[in-house]
């Protein structure tokens, strides 16, 4: 079954590419999908398909699920691991590595999905621009870290203000928007072809992992944990307002510097723009904050991080040519 992982019979990229409006699932389709995933049979040890399966399942937002539950309830064990291995290639391994293949994507038919996608990549992302940026965003916070209000150390007047040095952060990363061949370009369309069908309120395209949008002003230890995807920000149903969530990883030291829990044990922050450059959006926060609990469940991120740093992991991962993400698949 490995080597159909690569040169599939099914086309769920066209389930993927799919714009129909959907139906909800039935109860008996979403009875019908937890069994799917709960009777899969792994072929080998290794196998974490159904462990995938379940937190893309559990994490994702209210459309993205019932598209996912819409193929599920029909597929079999072939089109399961085929899944799978689609949603850890085009999200949970793109998140964390820059990798410099093309993604193989599981499912024919992917022409119809990537050219939607294609026709919005004009340019790739460049970090020429990062220091204007900033400063747009700088200007947009009030020179502030968004969680924790502390002032970026250019604003300080004088050794008694609280000040510290602060990034621009990338909420979705820029590495998703970056190519210079059309390998990566074929990497890329299939990752936002992947994020658009499970993320459907993500509007924003690879050009525009640079728009505001997409950024935030956040002091240095709050950057990372964002990047590492220790730290997340749930939208409350609230207009601007976040719910701070912390992961295993973050670390804790900074606790006291976010704002304080309220009475439901929640850190809450809002946002505000002091110019006209949009805030972060809701959507992408949303859509950062499943994949953050995504990877957290089932151990997946640790096992990820573990692959990352093996040593023949850069060598598939540089090597010119098809990719070997099978490899590294079978390596969770």
């Amino acid at each position: 079954m490995e080597a159909d992982l690569l040169s599939p019979g099914a086309s769920v990229l066209t389930w993927l590419s799919s714009s129909e409006e959907e139906l909800p699932p039935s109860p008996d389709e979403e009875i019908r999908a937890t069994r799917k995933i709960d009777n899969y049979e792994a072929t080998r040890p290794d196998d974490l398909t159904k462990q995938i399966l379940e937190a893309f399942k559990e994490h994702l937002p209210w459309q993205g699920k019932q598209a996912l539950v819409h193929f599920i309830a029909g597929a079999d064990d072939g089109k399961l691991m085929q899944l799978a291995y689609h949603l850890y290639t085009a999200i949970l391994l793109p998140v964390q590595a820059q990798s410099q293949h093309a993604i193989t994507s599981p499912f024919v038919d992917s022409q119809d999905c990537e050219g939607d996608v294609y026709q919005t990549m004009l340019e790739s992302a460049s970090r020429n621009d990062q220091g204007r940026l900033k400063q747009l965003c700088l200007q947009r916070d009030n020179w502030r870290c968004m969680l924790t209000g502390t002032l970026d150390i250019s604003q300080a007047k004088d050794l008694r203000t609280a000040a510290a040095s602060t990034r621009l952060a990338h909420i979705l990363p820029f590495s998703i928007g970056k190519w210079n061949d059309n390998v990566s370009e074929h990497r890329i369309s299939q990752i936002w072809a992947t994020l658009h069908r499970l993320f459907p309120d993500v509007t924003i395209c690879p050009s525009d992992v640079n728009h505001s949008s997409n950024l935030m002003t956040l002091i240095v230890p709050f950057e990372i944990a964002l990047g590492n995807f220790s730290l997340a920000l749930q939208p409350t149903g609230q207009k601007k307002e976040y719910e701070i969530l912390t992961f295993p990883g973050f670390e804790t030291a900074y606790n006291a510097l976010l704002p304080r829990p309220n009475e439901n044990g929640a850190r809450i922050v809002k946002f505000r723009s002091h110019t006209e450059l949009p805030l972060p959006s809701p959507a992408i926060l949303r859509a950062h904050a499943s994949i953050t609990k995504i990877l957290k469940s089932n151990e997946i991120f640790e096992r990820i991080q573990k692959i990352l740093q093996m040593p023949e992991t850069t060598r598939h991962l540089s090597t010119d040519g098809a990719t070997d993400l099978d490899f590294l698949f079978w390596k969770l």
